[in-house]
């Protein structure tokens, strides 16, 4: 990546000009820059379990198992909780045979996935569509409107008994902040029931707060590990240095959205993201130490992951398997390999 004064991101006519710009110039010896993107509002939303969608996604059935050859067979992937598309009785397995009034979705043009991925995750106020359940018994027309929902990204906890074992199952599918007490409280209702192991389906989640992850690593982690490195944090050079100037115009606020006073700070009247130190050090609050939070114990946690699985996930994921490497097994395909975290800035 160029300096600021070469880059001259204010020179662009646009925030898309700016992010397709830093896209072609990525920092890992890959065509494209698969990190970066822009956010409207809606991400900082779903971290704090606010959504505004309809609340369901999509996968293609590959029913030969070649993945080149072309299918029509759409499905529902997942439907979240207290959703627009959960009102309408949408589940998971579900097939999409007309959406927004076309039948032809199959794979064999790209222009029927671009069609698809706009009707779906684009910004349109509603989507139609003709459902058709597993079983053929029913073929419906729905059409969800989109809404702000307050998202719970347990989807489903269960207990199997498997031989003389019980072994928890979680899907959890996002890493929001408004998830931490239930997730508390689910994996206490594990220990309670005796529960010796633990799968974690981390399939669809692509990620959200760090913060939640701890609360998820410490919930699930041995506590004969508290006070051990969980991960270090380290921030660009530019940042350590305390020349990334911007952060001076970006208020530090407190935990309720107020500007805290700070007239030593770097401007003088109110803190800002320039006055923190991000040094990779313990003073500095950039190292994170085990700290086990309930009485949970599992000898063995299986985590079901695909190539979405992102960010947070492979964090929680990272954490144990540092300290735990022969308990901590990966069923699935290789995540999405994200080892960097981000924070808006305005």
């Amino acid at each position: 990546m160029p300096t600021y004064a070469v880059f001259n991101p204010r020179g662009f006519g646009s925030n898309e000009a700016v992010l397709d710009a830093i896209i072609a110039l990525p920092g890992t010896n890959k065509p494209t820059d698969k990190y970066s993107f822009l956010d409207d509002g809606a991400v900082s939303s779903s971290l704090s379990g606010v959504s505004g969608d309809y609340g369901f996604s999509v996968f293609y059935h590959d029913t030969d198992g070649i993945s080149s050859t072309p299918t029509d067979d759409l499905r529902i992937k997942y439907v979240s909780p207290n959703s627009p598309a959960a009102s309408k009785g949408l589940r998971r397995g579900y097939r999409i045979t007309k959406l927004n009034g076309r039948t032809d979705l199959s794979t064999a043009q790209s222009a029927t996935l671009n069609f698809v991925g706009n009707a779906v995750f684009g910004s349109a106020s509603s989507v139609s569509m003709t459902i058709l359940k597993p079983d053929g018994s029913l073929e419906e027309d729905v059409t969800i409107t989109r809404a702000t929902y307050s998202n719970n990204p347990i989807f489903l906890t269960k207990i199997l008994n498997v031989g003389s074992k019980n072994v928890g199952y979680i899907v959890y599918n996002s890493f929001t902040t408004n998830s931490r007490d239930a997730l508390t409280t689910e994996i206490g209702k594990f220990q309670a029931a005796g529960v010796t192991e633990l799968i974690v389906d981390l399939r669809y989640n692509g990620g959200g707060s760090v913060a939640t992850s701890d609360v998820f690593t410490n919930l699930i982690a041995p506590s004969a590990y508290s006070g051990q490195v969980m991960y270090t944090t380290y921030w660009t050079k530019t940042m350590q240095d305390g020349n990334a100037k911007i952060l001076s115009n970006q208020p530090l606020l407190d935990a309720q959205g107020k500007l805290q006073n700070f007239t030593g700070g770097v401007n003088g009247v109110y803190a800002t993201y320039a006055d923190i130190d991000y040094r990779p050090t313990k003073s500095a609050g950039n190292v994170e130490n085990f700290e086990k939070v309930g009485i949970a114990e599992f000898k063995k946690i299986y985590f079901l992951v695909l190539s979405g699985t992102a960010s947070a996930s492979e964090l929680l994921i990272n954490s144990l398997k540092g300290v735990m490497p022969g308990d901590v097994k990966l069923i699935g395909q290789k995540t999405y390999g994200k080892p960097v975290g981000f924070f808006a800035i305005k």
